[in-house]
Order: C-alpha cells, then sequence, then structure tokens
C-alpha cells in the first residue's frame, strides 16, 4: 500500500514537473518570438525613413542638376544673343562710319556712284557697306557729274563727246554723263579752239591736218574749221617747222622734202615755202 501511494506520488510529481517545463519553455519562445518580431518591425519602421531621406536626396540632386543645365542653357543663350548684339552693333556702326566718310569725300572732290563705293571699299569697308554708305549719302549724281565735267573743262580741253567719254571712264552712266556735258556751260567752239593752240605749241601742222587732227578728238567739222581759222597759225611757217624737223631725222632732195610737205597736207606753195626756208 505504501509503494503504491509513492508510485502516484512520484507521477503526480513527475507530471507537476513536465507541465511546468511546458508553460517555461512556451514563455521563453514567446518571448523570443515577440522580442523578434518587435525588433524586426522596429527594423522595418526604422529603414522606412531612411529610405525616404534618400528619395528626397536624390530628387534634391535631380532638381540641382536641372537647375544647373537650364543655367548653362540660359547662360549660353545669354551670351549667344550677347554675340548677336555686338555683331549688329558693329554692322551698323560700320554703316554709319561709311555714310560720314562718303558725305566727307563729297565735300571735296567729285565722285560717281560706282566710283565712291571703290573708293570706301579701298578704305576697308565691305561693299555692303559701302554700298549703305553711298546710297544714304545724299548724292545728286547728275550734279556729281556736271561738277566733274567743269572741274575736267577749267583744267584741259574737251570736245562734247570727249567729255562725255571721259565722265563715263570715271563711271558716270551715260546719261549722267551726257547730263553734265551739255550743263557745264562749255563753248566748244572755244574749246576746240584751245585743243588747236596746245597742237601748235608742241607740234607743227598743216591747216588740213590739224583740222583732221580736232575732229579725230571728237570736235565736229564746223568746230574743227571754226577752231583752225582762229588760232593764229601762219601755215607757211608751219610748213617750214615741219621741214627742219624732217631734215633732222633723214635727208631729202628738194623735190622729195616738197613731196613730204604736200603728203602732210600743205598747200604747193607752203611746202616750197618750207624747202626754201631750210636751204633747199
Amino acid at each position: 500500500m505504501k509503494k503504491k501511494i509513492t508510485i502516484i506520488l512520484m507521477l503526480l510529481l513527475v507530471m507537476l514537473i513536465g507541465t511546468s517545463c511546458f508553460r517555461c519553455v512556451s514563455q521563453e519562445e514567446f518571448y523570443a518570438y515577440t522580442s523578434s518580431s518587435r525588433s524586426s518591425s522596429s527594423s522595418y519602421y526604422s529603414r522606412r525613413p531612411t529610405s525616404s531621406t534618400n528619395a528626397s536626396s536624390s530628387s534634391k540632386e535631380q532638381t540641382s542638376h536641372v537647375t544647373s543645365n537650364s543655367s548653362v542653357a540660359a547662360s549660353s543663350s545669354s551670351k549667344h544673343n550677347s554675340s548677336s548684339s555686338r555683331r549688329v552693333s558693329s554692322v551698323i556702326s560700320n554703316k554709319t562710319k561709311a555714310v560720314d566718310k562718303a558725305k566727307s569725300y563729297l565735300r571735296f572732290t567729285e565722285f560717281s556712284r560706282e566710283g565712291l563705293i571703290s573708293q570706301l571699299e579701298h578704305d576697308g569697308f565691305t561693299h555692303e557697306e559701302a554700298v549703305y554708305g553711298t546710297d544714304n549719302c545724299g548724292a545728286d549724281w547728275n550734279e556729281q557729274a556736271l561738277k566733274s565735267a567743269k572741274s575736267y573743262i577749267s583744267h584741259s580741253d574737251f570736245s562734247k563727246e570727249g567729255l562725255i567719254g571721259q565722265l563715263e571712264y570715271e563711271e558716270f552712266t551715260h546719261e549722267q554723263a551726257v547730263y553734265g556735258a551739255e550743263n557745264c556751260g562749255a563753248d566748244w567752239n572755244e574749246q576746240a579752239l584751245k585743243t588747236a593752240k596746245s597742237y601748235l605749241r608742241h607740234s607743227s601742222f598743216s591747216m588740213l591736218g590739224l583740222i583732221g587732227q580736232l575732229e579725230f578728238e571728237e570736235f565736229t567739222h564746223e568746230q574743227a574749221v571754226y577752231a583752225v581759222n582762229n588760232c593764229g597759225a601762219d601755215w607757211n611757217e608751219q610748213a617750214a617747222k615741219t621741214a627742219a624737223s624732217y631734215l633732222r631725222h633723214s635727208e631729202y632732195t628738194r623735190e622729195e622734202l616738197i613731196r613730204q610737205l604736200e603728203f602732210e597736207e600743205f598747200t604747193h606753195e607752203q611746202a616750197v615755202y618750207g624747202v626754201e626756208a631750210n636751204g633747199l
């Protein structure tokens, strides 16, 4: 009977110990699990602000990069606009200078339009600037042709056609040249007379030879005859001078020299006079 009681007590004790151990293990595992879960949860929630911070930082970097690119683009555009503005200002400035230079030239001398453009280009202006300066200097090209014609007439002798040709050579148009020649106040008979006298100062001519020379200079026949009849030439003396010129360069018999003077359109009487004046 005591043994049975002892066994029963031992079994009860074993059960009590087993239950107690089971509860202890369960609590420890529970606490361990709970602690692990909290730790995991805490780790998860603690990482979220870090992710948010990184995103914010990345966003700031992207914004900064975009802003930087925008600033560079704006700066480049500003520099380009500034450069273009400077080029435009330079072109305008040069055109203004070309106008001033053209006006300066016209205060002292006469130019055709093409002549003034060439002069400005020679001074270093571009063709475009030179054209702008010439077209905006206020010149009247007919008046410029007229002034140029008067200047030529005051220093030399011209036929009307010869003066027109000279003005065209100066790059006035034909119409401008004609305007200048017709309005310069020249007396073409007097111009022919001056030309005849100029020839006689440097060479010797027969009357017909001088008429031919004046017509070659584009005086009309009437103007040439007027000049010859009024130049005061002694045609016998002209024959003598011509004969002397031939004898300085070659030898002639009397008859050969008379024929040569007649070839120069002296009359027979003038030729004989010229030969005899030189001792033949």
